[in-house]
């Protein structure tokens, strides 16, 4: 996953509440560059908005041995302002939603298109990622929810914050 391409799968999306779900799943799995299931961890009352970041409190690797791997750790998702801003895009979920703190930042939705309380389960991620990419077009078959966090990474060794 690439900038560019992200930025094409996100022209894409049209604005219903699984729309915005998604891409703020898409930006804050991108841009804080987390595995699936730290992005499915993360509650509403994990997230606190400054005036240039969103902290998020994400829970350590839940494949790790040994307990330092498990501590939650908090990291600084930079508010940008401009179409990949993750930080925008969560607070508007929040809002459009009305969360709750209790509640799941990212939640599934029924096939009618309503969200529900249920946390949206870390498999189902790559899904999203797949679904967005094919409806602009590209094969998603090489995509998978690693994808976000490896496209991420790849683009800040390049030097591209």
């Amino acid at each position: 996953m690439t900038r560019q391409l992200l930025e094409r799968v996100l022209d894409a999306v049209l604005r219903t509440s699984l729309d915005r779900r998604d891409e703020a799943l898409l930006l804050l799995g991108f841009m804080g560059a987390l595995k699936r299931q730290q992005l499915v961890s993360i509650d509403v009352a994990d997230c606190a908005f400054t005036a240039n970041a969103l902290l998020i409190k994400v829970q350590g690797d839940p494949e790790a041995s040994d307990e330092k791997g498990r501590k939650p750790r908090t990291i600084a998702v930079p508010k940008t302002e401009g179409m990949l801003c993750a930080a925008s895009s969560v607070r508007r979920l929040i809002e459009h939603l009305a969360l709750q703190p209790d509640q799941p930042l990212f939640c599934s939705f029924t096939r009618g298109g309503d969200p529900t309380h249920r946390r949206l389960g870390a498999a189902f991620v790559a899904s999203v990622v797949k679904r967005r990419l094919a409806v602009v077009g590209i094969d998603p078959k090489g995509y998978s929810a690693e994808s976000l966090r490896v496209g991420r990474l790849a683009e800040l060794g390049k030097g591209r914050l």
